[in-house]
């Protein structure tokens, strides 16, 4: 076997397993829980959208909200594939 079959078999074997998605997901939700929690507390984050610039005062507020609750879910299906 090869080196380069074997690393692709270890990252299909990797890819098929649940806890892969859980930890990515979860990954992924505490990311975006930290752009909500900036644009909640310091009023400035990332806009939500294609291509979006920055959000600041009013508008990274609510940016922000939608960046928390698009963490909750992504953290929720992390935790039911763990529990699956």
């Amino acid at each position: 076997m090869n080196p380069f079959q074997a690393w692709f078999e270890l990252a299909l074997e990797t890819v098929q397993r649940e806890s892969y998605y859980s930890i990515y997901l979860a990954v992924v939700a505490t990311w975006f829980a930290y752009m909500g929690l900036r644009g909640l507390v310091s009023k400035e984050t990332r806009g939500f959208g294609w291509r979006r610039g920055p959000a600041l005062d009013r508008e990274a507020e609510v940016t922000g909200q939608i960046w928390l609750v698009v963490a909750a879910t992504l953290g929720a299906a992390a935790l039911l594939f763990k529990l699956t």
